[in-house]
This record gives C-alpha cells, sequence and structure tokens, in this order.
C-alpha cells in the first residue's frame, strides 16, 4: 500500500521558469494560440520527475474578462522538453471561473498516484478563495489524469481535497469548519486500477465571547470513504 498527504500547498511554478520561451512559443504555434490570448498569472509547467524529457503545461486561455472576474477555457498538456511538440492533449471550455470566488492558484502535482504497475496519474490542483470577511471560503479541487495516445483522460475530476469555511461577526463570535482529505492507494484494485482510500478528519470550531475573552471550542470528526475506478473515472 502507498501512502501520501495531499493536503500540503505546491509551489507554483510559472511556464517561464521551466519551459523557455522559444519552446512556449511552439506550443502556442500548435494550438493556434497568442501569448495575448493566456492568463498570465495561471499558466504553470513543470518537468515530469519520472520522465524528464517531458512536460505538464497547463494554458488557461482567457474568453470573458472584466475588471473583477474571468472565465478561462483550458488546455492541459504533455510537451516533450526538446522540441515542444505537444504528446498528449486535454481541452476544456469554460473550465476555470474566477469571480466572487477566485482561482490563487494552479499547480502540478506529481504524488505517486499509481494506478496500477504500469499506468500512473498525476494530479491538476486549483485553490479558490472567497472574498467575504463575514463568510470566509477556501477550497482546494484535484483533478487527476492520464496520458493514453494522443489524449490526455480525466479520471477524477475536481475533487475537494481541503475546504475551510464559517461564519462570525468578525470580531469574535461565529463558526467553522475546516475538511482535510488525505488520499491512500489502496492494494485492491477494481477495473484494473487501484481504489483510491479517501481518509478525510473534519474539525469544528465555535468561538465564543466569555467575560471579555474569545474561547474556542473545538471538536473533530474522521472517517474513512473508498473511490473506485468505473472505467470512465472515479467515484
Amino acid at each position: 500500500m502507498i501512502l501520501f498527504l495531499l493536503i500540503c500547498p505546491m509551489t507554483l511554478i510559472t511556464y517561464c521558469q521551466t519551459t523557455d520561451s522559444e519552446t512556449f512559443d511552439k506550443v502556442l504555434k500548435q494550438l493556434d494560440l497568442n501569448k495575448s490570448d493566456c492568463h498570465p498569472d495561471l499558466l504553470v509547467s513543470e518537468i515530469m520527475p519520472y520522465a524528464h524529457e517531458k512536460s505538464v503545461l497547463v494554458i488557461p486561455v482567457i474568453m470573458e474578462k472584466t475588471e473583477d472576474s474571468y472565465k478561462c477555457d483550458s488546455y492541459i498538456l504533455i510537451i516533450n522538453n526538446e522540441t515542444g511538440e505537444i504528446l498528449n492533449k486535454f481541452y476544456e471550455s469554460n473550465a476555470l471561473n474566477s469571480d466572487a470566488i477566485s482561482i490563487t492558484q494552479i499547480s502540478i502535482d506529481f504524488a505517486p498516484y499509481k494506478l496500477n504497475s504500469k499506468i500512473r496519474a498525476f494530479g491538476i490542483r486549483v485553490k479558490y478563495e472567497g472574498h467575504s470577511s463575514p463568510n470566509p471560503y477556501e477550497n482546494e479541487e484535484l483533478s487527476l489524469f492520464v496520458p493514453k495516445d494522443s489524449v490526455l483522460i480525466r479520471i477524477l475530476k475536481n475533487f475537494s481535497i481541503s475546504s475551510d469555511g464559517g461564519e462570525w461577526d468578525t470580531n469574535c463570535e461565529g463558526q467553522f469548519t475546516s475538511e482535510k482529505k488525505t488520499l491512500i492507494m489502496s492494494d485492491k484494485a477494481v477495473n484494473n486500477f487501484c481504489d483510491i482510500i479517501v481518509k478525510t478528519k473534519i474539525i469544528s470550531t465555535k468561538k465564543t465571547k466569555v467575560n471579555g475573552d474569545c474561547i474556542d471550542k473545538e471538536t473533530s470528526l474522521n472517517n474513512t470513504s473508498i473511490l473506485h475506478y468505473n472505467n470512465v473515472e472515479y467515484k
């Protein structure tokens, strides 16, 4: 059984740090895109640690933009680092929306998602944050992808692995909930892909003012669930 934690934030790595400008231009040409089409703050690239000749790129393409919001289509790619050739591609329209809930980070996750002896997935994480002081909110979602022929297949979609939220008077009193998930690759397989064991820890905090002091009362709950592969995706 392989155990790995998925609750620690990954460092954001922009495309210019791992993919040179010339190679990136070659990638955009294959997609018939210009640099001005891309959201510069959300472009991400990282060399695959188990296949150094390749990189994973996330390219958000701006479709609508106002002062406070935007909508992006998204390309997720595996490329050849030397030639810039796109080896595998996943495209989703209207994939990324940022308005009252903002996207704060996109990162690539190369934890050992070993689905069987031959196939390994990689993850894309997207972090969101709300802007309401009385109702704070943060969430991080994980999607998993595997290469097949010339495409990427998404086998886990927008799975929430970390969330924090609550409601309070912005001074002391209120209630908050924090939920963190750990994923474990099981030895048991369904449809040739290992089950994923999900261990969840939920912490609830109630803040009250007593004699002028802000007092926390914390309770916690742990539970376990299983994600099975149904020949299309994990559910």
